[in-house]
């Protein structure tokens, strides 16, 4: 007996536990995330000093997506005047036709179609074993 959860013997182990190893290491890791989060409030608000001062740029970006089809999307992006000649496009390979069955096709079809194939592959084995 006594090794469930609601022994006396385990709950007080636990306490102990809670207070004397895992309470210093909560305490400790809460203090690097507090130097962390007030080092990274101070270098944001530099960074937000220096971009007030410079005018965003709008660039429009043309984008193609799996489909083939184009679009324009409006950045506002602060740039230098060095990378406000650079034209960057987001290139995308065009997805297979086992993508595509896989990303249409509902989970448990999938599926079916998959262990269907797979038994068709084993019987052609077996077949040409058999030759």
């Amino acid at each position: 007996m006594a090794k469930g959860l609601r022994s006396k013997s385990m709950r007080r182990n636990r306490a102990i536990k809670r207070e004397t190893i895992f309470g210093p290491a909560e305490t400790a890791r809460l203090e690097r995330l507090v130097q962390k989060k007030a080092a990274t409030e101070a270098a944001t608000s530099i960074t937000t000093e220096a971009l007030a001062t410079q005018e965003p740029t709008h660039q429009v970006a043309e984008t193609v997506d799996e489909r083939g089809r184009t679009r324009e999307t409006e950045e506002t992006v602060a740039t230098m005047d060095v990378d406000s000649e650079e034209k960057t496009q987001t290139e995308s390979k065009p997805m297979t036709k086992a993508e595509k069955e896989r990303l249409f096709m509902s989970r448990n079809a999938y599926k079916k179609k998959m262990k269907a194939r797979s038994k068709s592959m084993a019987r052609q084995k077996l077949k040409l074993k058999r030759r």
